[in-house]
């Protein structure tokens, strides 16, 4: 189960899965580091390939793969991949998420408010979402609300490093060199 979930990009549901695993000492211990591993989105791009081929209904591989090109900064390459899914299924969450942080990156402001407009229940919920407000924000000079956003990402993933980074970026420019020097310091 685990490693369908971390395949079709569910690392969060994941997590709570491997976590009851390595509890209970269930599964060899290769196999568990290899499951650990949940943000190397490159190793599950032929398993997705290969779940699409299948020509089921499922289009959440989709979101998989469109972590790559996430991950390098190519927007336009995760909004081509996300395409089919968000015709599939509009209120998968972290499709969605990862579809506004792409269109906030490309500074696409109409189909942005369009996006946020209709966002699905449970968004909250990802780390992609709460990275579109803080990069919106600081797009728009709204450093308070950016620091906020940025904060929400690392109370779910304490060591994100762009929102790390991000951080430490915005109290500078804040003003808040010695806060900054210390979020720095944990992106490192």
């Amino acid at each position: 189960l685990v490693g369908l979930q971390v395949s079709l990009g569910l690392e969060q549901r994941a997590a709570e899965h491997l976590q009851w695993l390595v509890q209970r000492q269930h599964g060899d211990l290769s196999f568990l580091i290899i499951l650990s591993d949940l943000t190397r989105p490159q190793t599950v791009e032929a398993t997705c390939r290969y779940a699409l081929d299948q020509k089921t209904e499922d289009q959440r591989p989709h979101y998989s793969l469109a972590r790559i090109p996430a991950y390098h900064g190519r927007w336009e390459d995760v909004l081509k991949e996300l395409q089919p899914l968000r015709q599939a299924d509009p209120g998968f969450e972290e499709g969605s998420a990862l579809w506004g942080r792409a269109l906030v990156e490309l500074g696409r402001k109409e189909e942005l408010e369009k996006w946020s407009s209709n966002l699905p229940e449970g968004i909250e919920s990802c780390v992609d979402y709460w990275m579109a407000l803080g990069s919106q924000a600081e797009k728009l000079g709204q450093l308070q609300e950016a620091v906020g956003a940025f904060e929400r990402v690392l109370l779910m993933n304490p060591s994100h490093p762009e929102a790390l980074s991000r951080l430490g970026i915005v109290l500078g420019l804040q003003g808040q060199g010695e806060r900054a020097k210390r979020v720095a310091g944990r992106a490192a």
